[in-house]
């Protein structure tokens, strides 16, 4: 999977959610800098919760 991440504004979300779901990935938009630590976590606290897919 591709997890996606957009920062700003100058970014194309229709672009990088397409990536995400075309790989199992995820997209994530980061509005401002103070919120980046959090959205990386997000993606590493999901990836780390699954066990077993497509099994």
């Amino acid at each position: 999977p591709v997890h996606t991440f957009g920062f700003g504004s100058d970014h194309d979300p229709e672009a990088m959610l397409s990536i995400a779901e075309a790989t199992g990935g995820s997209f994530c938009y980061v509005q401002e800098e103070s919120t980046v630590q959090h959205a990386f976590a997000q993606c590493i606290g999901g990836l780390l919760s699954v066990v077993a897919q497509e099994v």
